[in-house]
């Protein structure tokens, strides 16, 4: 699946997740995925807003991948911390570029009324890992990085 063009995400996501979203980081590495991740890019000192938006806005950059769950939804919806500025770059990308593919949700949290995704990325198809089948929607999320479909 894997082929010899390096590609680069940039992972958004909620730090209340943090050791879930670095074990799927550290994953997707041994898949030979490059990543931008803070928890490996920045040191004590660095600024937080450039780093996020130079990442999100850089055109090396093949995917932004969204680990969703309640606590990123809600501070993206209000706009609020990291997540919010993150959200205020992401929004420019998914509502002025509607053919764009660049940003992928990636679900790891439900509520009652169903996956945790912030209103913005509701109507972007995406990655659920909240169910059985995590392996099928892993190998789904590497196919698409890779362009390399199932069918």
């Amino acid at each position: 699946m894997i082929d010899n063009q390096t590609k680069l995400v940039f992972i958004s996501y909620s730090r209340v997740k943090s050791d879930y979203v670095r074990s799927i980081v550290e994953r997707l590495c041994s898949n030979g995925v490059q990543v931008l991740f803070d928890q490996y890019d920045l040191k004590h000192g660095d600024h937080l807003t450039p780093y996020m938006e130079q990442s999100v806005n850089n055109p090396d950059v093949d995917f932004v991948l969204v680990f969703s769950d309640k606590t990123y939804t809600a501070k993206a919806n209000g706009r609020i911390g990291g997540v919010g500025i993150e959200t205020t770059i992401l929004c420019q990308e998914v509502y002025n570029k509607i053919d764009q593919k660049k940003v992928i949700p990636v679900v790891i949290e439900h509520d009652g009324d169903g996956p945790c995704i912030p209103t913005f990325l509701r109507d972007l198809f995406h990655v659920d890992f909240t169910g059985n089948d995590f392996e099928k929607q892993y190998e789904s999320l590497l196919r698409t990085i890779y362009n390399k479909p199932e069918y």
